[in-house]
């Protein structure tokens, strides 16, 4: 049995809440697995959950600490991003408290994928970041127990 790992239990992140779920602190990441010994497999499989808003910021203001982040979480065997948002939104462009242009956001989103290996996910919403990140840890946690190696290309 796996259970689940946050690292957002802190007043400043409005997290998932999942069950089950251990709160834990982590390195990378924002949600992984726990192993029937109680070890987290943050190394094996992490899930990085980004607001819509909290996403823009990392494009313009936070640069710099969101490019670090990706950089570790680019070490992990399978790392994940979900957003709570749509390129629709993001090709929209009416973002609130910033000027942002919608290519830089596309751009970047893009290239980050590419340059760290992530996979970036898109939630319309709240609710379907939630589903999103259990599905993901959910095959995970699947894949890990039958020993399916996850296939990377180096």
């Amino acid at each position: 049995m796996f259970l689940g790992a946050t690292n957002e239990f802190t007043e400043q992140h409005n997290g998932y809440e999942m069950e089950p779920m251990l709160r834990q602190h982590m390195l990378t990441g924002d949600y992984s697995l726990v192993n029937p010994e109680g070890r987290t497999l943050e190394g094996h499989v992490v899930v990085e959950r980004k607001a819509f808003p909290d996403m823009l910021g990392c494009i313009s203001s936070s640069r710099e600490r969101w490019e670090a982040n990706l950089d570790r979480l680019s070490r992990i065997e399978s790392p994940h991003i979900v957003v709570e948002g749509s390129w629709t939104e993001i090709l929209r462009g009416n973002y609130e408290h910033t000027r942002v242009n919608p290519n830089a956001v596309a751009g970047s989103i893009l290239s980050w994928s590419y340059r760290y290996g992530v996979s970036i996910w898109f939630a319309d919403t709240r609710r379907q970041g939630k589903l999103m990140t259990r599905w993901i840890l959910t095959k995970a946690a699947i894949d890990i127990e039958a020993g399916k190696p996850r296939v990377r290309r180096a």
